[in-house]
């Protein structure tokens, strides 16, 4: 499990749905129901679990408990399945929200499934990677060197020391320069962002270049998230200075060398940010406030993530504890956990 933010990079993050269909008795009319839940991977010691947080209640509970049957746990997906390592063997599994095995520990590695229904795996027999479906079925053959999780439609692949693009039929797309660096090798939101010596540049879902690394003005950027009202990157230039910039190429929050610890903007319209060693949060008006009014959730924490759908961000307090807290800084977790995952959105439906 990540444990903590990649100072200004961030990993894609998903919006998830399970559907779960219930038939009780014979009635001859139906109405449709739901619950909408949020599913949080925790670590307390070496015991690993899962809570879930119920918005409409604003309680959480522990969904499945702690225990040291896992020796890691990663995010739920839209079909309802999560990855987890099964202690006693080493090797990755898939569990339902009851922590019951669906797809057997089998796998050396292995990913939360994508919103296309696949996921990367790698096969035990030959260590080459490859993709499943919800039923452990090989969807694309294991033939890769390192394959990574779909997104966008598109998949970032390695074979004969060739990196590639394929869909979801294994077609190949586009090939991707050896000379490029990825910090987030997937799409995000429709951009796929690289990096050589001279700078970093970001390119469409066609393979075209949008701003190219050879010529742009920025050193290092993230992945393009929403920040509530448009796409943004946390962006470097060239005098070490970070900021925010839209996928037009204009900064939409500029450069400055206090945005220390910049990391993505969550829908909610915050965004991590350190001031003195400590980490808070900025909304998008970051540069157009006095230095000492530019920060929404006050710095006084010792690691952050960005917020996650629905409006949730894993905190750490300066004891070492992690929780969870909503976008007005309240916790709705209490700093308890030694590792908190990313936090996904389940949404179970019933059927009466």
């Amino acid at each position: 499990m990540k444990s903590k933010t990649l100072r200004g990079i961030l990993a894609i993050v998903f919006a998830l749905m399970t559907i779960v269909t219930c038939t009780l008795g014979m009635a001859s009319s139906a109405t449709d129901s739901k619950s909408v839940y949020y599913m949080i991977p925790v670590r307390q010691g070496s015991r690993y679990g899962y809570l879930q947080y119920q918005k409409s209640m604003g309680s959480y509970n522990v969904q499945i408990p702690l225990s040291q049957r896992f020796s890691d746990v990663k995010p739920f997906a839209k079909n309802g399945l999560a990855p987890a390592k099964n202690t006693t063997n080493g090797q990755y599994g898939y569990v339902d929200r009851k922590g019951n095995w669906v797809i057997q520990p089998v796998y050396p590695d292995a990913s939360t499934f994508a919103d296309n229904g696949l996921a990367n795996v790698q096969d035990p027999k030959t260590e080459k990677w490859g993709y499943i479906n919800s039923k452990g079925n090989w969807v694309i053959r294991p033939v890769y060197n390192k394959a990574y999780p779909f997104a966008d439609g598109l998949a970032l692949v390695l074979k004969d020391w060739n990196f590639y693009f394929i869909n979801s039929k294994n077609q190949k797309q586009f090939n991707v320069s050896k000379d490029y660096n990825y910090d987030l090798p997937q799409f995000c939101n429709g951009y796929f962002v690289v990096r050589t010596d001279r700078g970093a540049g970001y390119m469409d879902t066609k393979g075209k270049l949008i701003v190219n690394p050879e010529s742009s003005k920025i050193l290092r950027m993230g992945p393009f998230y929403s920040n509530g009202s448009k796409l943004v990157a946390v962006a470097e230039d060239r005098y070490g200075a970070w900021g925010y910039i839209g996928t037009d190429g204009k900064w939409a929050i500029h450069p400055s060398r206090d945005l220390e610890g910049a990391d993505r903007f969550g829908t909610n319209g915050l965004a991590p940010a350190v001031n003195s060693g400590s980490y808070g949060f900025i909304d998008t008006q970051y540069d157009q406030r006095a230095t000492s009014d530019r920060f929404r959730i006050k710095p006084q924490f010792r690691n952050v993530s960005p917020f996650y759908e629905g409006g949730f961000a894993a905190v750490q307090k300066k004891n070492g504890k992690w929780g969870v807290i909503n976008s007005r800084g309240k916790y709705v977790v209490p700093a308890e956990y030694d590792a908190i995952g990313e936090i996904t959105k389940v949404t179970v439906y019933y059927h009466w």
